[in-house]
């Protein structure tokens, strides 16, 4: 399914950002924020232009509009989340983002009508331990004893 290729896609994409934030902190927020904005711009325009199907016609002014406030509150968003991470250790950063697991998944409850079956229990799980595990790795790289 394409929809779960981008999805994946997207999973990964954020989990690269997140690491390349920690990575660039003697470099401003701002500049870590448009860098993010420029990347997303270049990957939809090669996704639009290797599409084979015609162009969309042309937005009224409510659909533009919209499309703009998203825009802007997605650009906010992402600058919090960027100022949050450089602020967080990584083994604090990681439990606020899995979070973000509880969240989806109520809201495709609760908007969408899904329900949740074993292979999405399934995966859910295999990422909370993933965490865990990546936790535990990194308090015995640091001399710290992980917690039982």
């Amino acid at each position: 399914n394409g929809a779960e290729w981008v999805g994946l896609g997207a999973g990964i994409c954020f989990a690269l950002q997140n690491v390349l934030i920690r990575r660039m902190a003697e470099h401003p927020v701002e500049h870590k924020t448009v860098t993010v904005f420029a990347g997303v711009v270049a990957a939809g325009l090669a996704v639009f232009l290797l599409r084979d199907d015609t162009l969309p016609t042309a937005l009224d002014g409510v659909a533009l509009t919209t499309l703009l406030l998203i825009g802007l509150v997605l650009m906010v968003a992402n600058l919090v989340v960027q100022v949050g991470l450089s602020a967080l250790a990584a083994n604090r950063a990681i439990v606020i983002l899995l979070f973000e697991l509880v969240v989806a998944a109520l809201s495709s409850w609760l908007l969408a009508g899904e329900i949740m079956g074993l292979r999405e229990w399934l995966g859910g799980g295999l990422i909370v331990a993933a965490s865990l595990l990546s936790g535990r790795l990194e308090g015995r790289g640091k001399g710290v004893n992980p917690a039982p």
